[in-house]
C-alpha cells in the first residue's frame, strides 16, 4: 500500500514490529490478569488467612539486550501473577 511520497518516491506505512506488538499484546493480558486476580483475592478475603510475609528472592543481575530484558521482565510479572494465585489457593479456608 502506497501511502504517500516523499521526494517523488513512493513511501509505505511504517510499520510496528512484530515483537513490539506482540510484547504489547503480552503486557495488557498480565495487567488484566494482575486485576481479575486482585478482584479474586478481594471477593476470597472473608475466607482467606492473613498472607505470609517475608519471601525471600534470589536477584538476577546480567546484562541483557532489549529484548531479553522485557521478556525476562514479563516473565517477573508472571511469576508474580502464578505466586499470588498459589498465594490465594494456599490461604483459602474451604
Amino acid at each position: 500500500m502506497i501511502v504517500g511520497t516523499e521526494a517523488g518516491m513512493a513511501t509505505a506505512p511504517k510499520q510496528e514490529p512484530q515483537t513490539a506488538r506482540e510484547l504489547n499484546t503480552l503486557d495488557k493480558a498480565q495487567t488484566h490478569l494482575s486485576e481479575v486476580i486482585s478482584q479474586l483475592e478481594s471477593r476470597l478475603s472473608p475466607i482467606l488467612r492473613k498472607d505470609p510475609e517475608g519471601k525471600d528472592k534470589a536477584k538476577e543481575e546480567q546484562n541483557l539486550c532489549d529484548l531479553a530484558g522485557d521478556i525476562r521482565n514479563k516473565r517477573k510479572i508472571t511469576d508474580n501473577q502464578i505466586g499470588a494465585i498459589e498465594s490465594i489457593l494456599s490461604r483459602i479456608e474451604l
